[in-house]
């Protein structure tokens, strides 16, 4: 049997909409077109049918401010710098709201398996305690090597989802591409740390590096080698070719540099024609192989500019940092020491810094 309403409704505009719902459910409408309060005088039993008009009315109103903001959110999530997504109790990602497009990709195709494994080896504990605990986390960076080998960086914030019974069932939160702020960032880092020359850590970054391996050497006793390496000849490059020549030729002794010695080490250009090497746990035979090494190098080295060929040296202190050394700054002042010496014995040579006064190894021209 087909059920029959009749709309009580003073609003002529409202009388479609009421209509259209009601039919969707089955109900036959006919208009009575009257206000609430002549209702009762029309029908003997008039409350229910204008309570279903009005319900209706207010029904589909509440249904066309769900569709307005649902529009604003999606258009928010489009436009915002953020991306939301969610996960599912495995901490794997089911679903994003889209993420940043490049290559004609989305960034977050990118992943695969569950969050935890895909977060750095150096990542906070705290980030891996509160998803492995389903505990509220923030600001948790997570770099992706994409297929075209790009490495994209982003960062992710989550609250923790639990149903009815208190069970947890995944994750919910935003993420940011952080891609480009993250290689601006270290490039910042870098030219704070390092020569814009020749490419080594400056002086500042390597006093740092050495305070941290003399303060390691007072904790667990290891001990490191420090090299000072001042170059022969340089000058006669400068004068003779120019401060382009001069710069050329500290460029290609970086490189030469580098290839004497291990990944770990340090090299430093402390400035104009002086460099350091810090030799982490090694003992003073490796220092003085490393450095007869590259005194040898730079005795081949003939170094041509515009026709012209130089040829330079160097002369090497060498100081040791043990549990004993007073501090940093000492160490370096006794590698300079040694070098000084070297110089003053004919220069081309090794000297070492023993017992308060450099001597003990030599390397002749």
């Amino acid at each position: 049997m087909i059920k029959t309403a009749f709309i009580i409704e003073d609003n002529h505009s409202n009388l479609e909409h009421i209509q259209a719902i009601l039919s969707g459910a089955g109900v036959a409408t006919r208009f009575m077109p009257c206000g609430l309060e002549n209702a009762r005088e029309l029908f003997s039993e008039p409350v229910d049918c204008v309570k279903l008009a009005r319900k209706a009315s207010e029904l589909e109103l509440a249904h066309e401010r769900l569709k307005w903001h649902e529009a604003r959110m999606r258009h928010f999530a489009r436009i915002a710098a953020d991306w939301f997504w969610e996960t599912d109790e495995d901490c794997r990602v089911i679903w994003s709201s889209g993420g940043p497009i490049r290559e004609g990709r989305r960034l977050t195709d990118a992943f695969s398996g569950a969050i935890p494994g895909l977060l750095p080896g150096d990542c906070c504990a705290e980030t891996l305690a509160a998803l492995k605990e389903g505990r509220a986390f923030q600001d948790a960076v997570l770099e992706q090597e994409l297929e075209s080998g790009e490495r994209a960086a982003f960062r992710l914030s989550g609250e923790p989802l639990f149903d009815p019974d208190s069970h947890f069932t995944g994750f919910r939160g935003v993420g940011r591409d952080i891609t480009e702020a993250l290689r601006l960032n270290r490039q910042i880092n870098h030219e704070a740390s390092h020569d814009a020359l020749t490419g080594l850590a400056n002086r500042r970054e390597f006093q740092r590096r050495m305070q941290r391996a003399w303060l390691r050497s007072r904790q667990d006793g290891a001990v490191h080698a420090l090299c000072f390496l001042d170059l022969d000849r340089f000058k006669q490059v400068n004068d003779s070719a120019g401060h382009v020549a001069g710069d050329a030729l500290l460029a290609q002794l970086a490189e030469v540099m580098r290839g004497q010695v291990r990944g770990a080490d340090t090299l430093a250009r402390l400035g104009g024609d002086e460099f350091c090497m810090l030799l982490e746990n090694c003992a003073l035979e490796y220092a003085l192989r490393v450095s007869d090494n590259l005194l040898g190098t730079l005795r081949e080295l003939r170094f041509e500019w515009q026709g012209a060929f130089y040829s330079i040296g160097a002369s090497v202190g060498i100081t040791l940092i043990t549990p004993d050394t007073e501090d940093a700054s000492r160490a370096l002042v006794e590698a300079d020491v040694a070098c000084y010496a070297a110089k003053k014995l004919g220069r081309d040579q090794v000297q070492v810094y023993q017992g308060g006064q450099p001597g003990g190894h030599s390397v002749g021209a």
